[in-house]
């Protein structure tokens, strides 16, 4: 079975960089966090998974897909959470 998409996983309070780096969104800079969020947004399909198994003729093919858009969407939730605690405290 070959999975297309997939190349990133959802971990909780982590994000994982474009060079697939893991790190804490606590140890992110505001900039960071910004553009995460509105680049996560654009892509609700960031967590998805696509499996398809190729057999002999079309009949013999299988297709599926994992929808990881909840996952997304909690991420934005992580994100958008710790960007307000920031805000916070920059407030005061």
């Amino acid at each position: 079975m070959k999975i297309i998409g997939g190349e990133y996983t959802y971990i909780k309070d982590k994000w994982e960089t474009k060079d697939h780096r893991i790190i804490n969104i606590s140890d992110m800079t505001i900039e960071h966090l910004e553009n995460t969020i509105k680049f996560l947004k654009k892509r609700p399909d960031f967590y998805d998974i696509e499996y398809i198994e190729n057999g002999v003729d079309i009949e013999e093919c299988f297709y599926d897909k994992y929808d990881g858009s909840k996952e997304v969407t909690k991420k934005i939730e992580e994100l958008e959470l710790r960007l307000k605690k920031i805000e916070r405290k920059i407030r005061g």
